[in-house]
């Protein structure tokens, strides 16, 4: 769960880094909003909230993982458009401009989310669909085609213990 701070209808101005949401209710996420009390709402929502970050990464990139939406969503980091989706219920997750973030201090997230019908708007899952990372086929006996898959935007080297998958044999 997540507290973050919901407002109905639409305004620009709670993008902004500057703009003041404490009067704002608060509400756990992930949830649509017929189950965050707001039953038969549709329309905008916005969602607010501040994190403090540790010093920047040396090199790297950093992301924003929202997670699902429903149904459309604009998001903000300290007022700057990080990324927008227009997929239903599709996994948000958004690469971050470095000199957007305030390493070391209070960032703000402000998400705006369009409903896909009555009730059903919201941050609704954090839940990542991934396939798996390998996968083992044999074909003819003792021929086998391994495949490892990296998912993330950054290349990274992988290896695997052929043995474990049940791959056996003198040479490779």
């Amino acid at each position: 769960e997540v507290p973050v701070d919901p407002r109905t209808g639409d305004d620009p101005r709670y993008a902004t880094r500057e703009y003041d949401e404490t009067a704002w209710e608060t509400i756990a996420v992930p949830a649509r909003w017929d189950q965050a009390g707001h039953p038969g709402y549709a329309g905008y929502a916005w969602y607010r909230t501040r994190v403090t970050l540790p010093p920047a990464p040396a090199g790297g990139s950093a992301y924003l993982e929202l997670g699902k939406v429903a149904a459309v969503d604009a998001t903000f980091v300290n007022g700057v458009k990080v990324g927008q989706t227009g997929e239903p219920d599709a996994f948000r997750r958004y690469r971050l401009p470095l000199d957007a973030v305030n390493w070391g201090g209070e960032n703000v997230v402000a998400v705006r989310v369009s409903s896909g019908g009555v009730g059903q708007g919201g941050l609704w899952s954090v839940r990542r669909d991934r396939p798996a990372n390998t996968w083992i086929a044999e074909g003819a006996p003792r021929w086998w085609t391994v495949v490892l898959a990296n998912w993330e935007d950054e290349p990274a080297q992988q290896s695997i213990p052929l043995a474990p998958l049940g791959v056996t044999g003198a040479r490779f």
